[in-house]
């Protein structure tokens, strides 16, 4: 039956890994997405680094996730860790009490040799000794290892804490002689916070040596304290064994009597040998790592972010100036067109009908078309004071400036009134909510300022532009050409022929028929001119002010400095770290 059920069982397995996997790695994009989006908030290449890391973690896991439960024993020097290896395996397969090779490298306890080939390839071979003990019947689905002392030698610590990395499960043996050693608690500290809970074993060795009075009112509390203060593990059972009195090989036993008879050693060797050393435990407890690791990241991520106080204030804030801003720009746009920007206007939109239109009526708008580009360069050079300007501006073809190019600086001029006053408060909002001190200085805000009146103008000029391609096709309709032009064209044409007929029937028109055919021509000929005109009037004005006012309120004021973009990607930030801690 066993032989049916594992196959599915194994492809279940595979399918709720791979899902896994699939969401953390989800959760990593977001978190690399999102932090990307503020490159001016000092934390977020920090967080990125992390967020690569964890993603490389993941990776290992997964590249491992079918091999067997990697157990770490760790502990200061003394502590009794060989003489708990040996308890565990029922026979003696690490030397105890003698200078060994842990002191130098880490010794895997092993059912073959390559069990533990993959650890030799990842930490060197020079740093780790593989023992197989196929034998050893706590070591069926285990590899065990006796790591480096944590009051070793800093090139010993490295070992072992590059070793930590890829470790499932700690024994964390303390000495009940000294439980609360510094270099134990400490050292350990950044690889315990990133196992799960349920991975990290604390066992309290050589019980037998201090009263039962002493381990229950000072030693296990002050123990519990210190792993809830140092590691953030809210031990649910500390270990209390005599590893030397439970060890069958009894290795290194001196002759002192034990002061009491309480030895939790049983209990130890159940957890180990019947949950951790079940068949597919490997896989539950690398998953469990895996949203540990993801979990801490966001941890980080959220309180990186912290309150949202300055943050939201600093958000209020820069909307407000953006709002005061962009009412202040479109102000100075629409105050140059009631100003003068009228001729200019006409120039833009007379020039674009004059490439449309034929006939009788065209020869009109391009010849008005001429005149108004004449009065603009007569008025640019004027207002220059350089006669050589208008050289220039007649070189250089006219006119489709809609715009005067001192709109802009009167439009920079009017945004940096408004900075200069409300930048330097929302400056240190911005830098107590995690962003750069270059943003509380001027020149970034001038170059900002800059950016964006430049915006402003291209918007202007832009929907001046557009609205005048419209208009200019609305007006030069063939059903309006032919409209304006038919009856000029048809008089004209009447005309001629009766002219020529009289010539061959000798009947010769006199000259007050001309005079009354020119000017009932001239008449419909500038009638025609006259309802462009007009219509071009009744149909620009008021469309261009609404053009401009709905295209300059959706520039953003924050396009140059990026700023409303990252304090918004800042919120989605701190919402998503959130939702998944509720």
């Amino acid at each position: 039956m066993n032989d049916l059920v594992e196959p599915f069982a194994a492809e279940r397995d595979a399918l709720a890994r791979s899902a896994t996997l699939a969401r953390l790695y989800g959760q990593l994009d977001d978190l690399e997405a999102t932090l990307d989006r503020i490159p001016l908030w000092e934390p977020a290449r920090e967080l990125g680094a992390e967020v690569g890391w964890v993603r490389g973690q993941l990776g290992r896991l997964a590249e491992s996730w079918e091999r067997r439960l990697l157990v770490a024993i760790v502990g200061p020097s003394g502590a009794g860790k060989s003489t708990l290896i040996n308890a565990l395996a029922r026979r003696s397969i690490s030397a105890v009490g003698l200078e060994r090779p842990t002191t130098r490298q880490v010794v895997a306890f092993a059912p073959t040799q390559d069990d533990a080939r993959w650890l030799e390839q990842l930490l060197g071979e020079d740093d780790v000794v593989v023992e197989v003990e196929p034998e050893a019947p706590g070591l069926a689905n285990l590899v065990l290892l006796d790591t480096p002392d944590t009051n070793t030698v800093p090139e010993n610590q490295a070992l072992l804490a590059r070793t930590l990395e890829h470790v499932d499960l700690v024994l964390a043996v303390f000495d009940a002689g000294n439980p609360r050693l510094l270099d134990n608690l400490s050292f350990l500290a950044p690889a315990m916070k990133r196992l799960p809970p349920n991975a990290i074993v604390p066992v309290m060795n050589r019980i037998d040596r201090v009263t039962e009075e002493a381990l229950d009112r000072e030693l296990v509390p002050d123990l519990a304290e210190a792993l809830r203060s140092e590691w953030g593990l809210a031990a649910r059972r500390i270990y209390q064994i005599s590893a030397r009195e439970a060890s069958r090989a009894g290795e290194a036993v001196d002759d002192e009597h034990p002061l009491h008879g309480r030895n939790e050693f049983r209990e130890l060797e159940g957890v180990v040998l019947q949950s951790f050393g079940r068949r597919g435990q490997a896989a539950a407890y690398r998953g469990a790592h895996a949203e540990r690791l993801v979990a801490l990241l966001q941890s980080d991520v959220a309180a990186r972010v912290g309150e949202a106080g300055s943050r939201v204030e600093a958000r209020a804030r820069l909307q407000d100036l953006e709002r005061q801003t962009r009412q202040a720009m479109a102000g100075q746009v629409l105050g140059h067109l009631e100003r003068g920007a009228a001729s200019s206007l006409a120039e833009g939109l007379y020039e674009r009908l004059a490439r449309r239109w034929w006939g009788p009526v065209g020869w009109l708008i391009a010849l008005w078309a001429l005149a108004l580009r004449a009065i603009g360069w007569l008025r640019q050079a004027t207002r220059r004071g350089q006669p050589a300007e208008l050289v220039r501006l007649a070189a250089a073809g006219g006119g489709e400036r809609s715009l005067d190019r001192g709109v802009r600086q009167e439009v920079l001029a009017a945004q940096n009134a408004l900075y200069a006053a409300a930048w330097p408060p929302l400056g240190d909002l911005l830098v107590q909510a995690g962003f750069g001190p270059r943003v509380r200085q001027s020149a970034y805000w001038r170059e900002h300022a800059e950016a964006t009146a430049s915006a402003v103008y291209g918007a202007g000029q832009a929907t001046i532009e557009g609205v005048l391609d419209g208009l200019a096709r609305r007006l030069s309709l063939w059903l309006w050409q032919l409209l304006l032009n038919g009856p000029v064209i048809a008089l004209a044409s009447w005309v001629g022929i009766q002219a020529v007929a009289g010539l061959f029937l000798e009947r010769y028109l006199g000259g007050d028929y001309f005079r009354q055919a020119a000017i009932a021509a001239g008449v419909l000929w500038f009638g025609g001119f006259v309802v462009i005109q007009v219509s071009a009037g009744a149909m620009l004005r008021r469309p261009l002010e609404r053009a401009l006012e709905r295209a300059l309120a959706e520039v953003a004021a924050g396009e140059a400095g990026d700023l409303m973009p990252q304090l918004e990607a800042l919120e989605d930030l701190s919402r998503m770290t959130a939702r998944r801690h509720r």
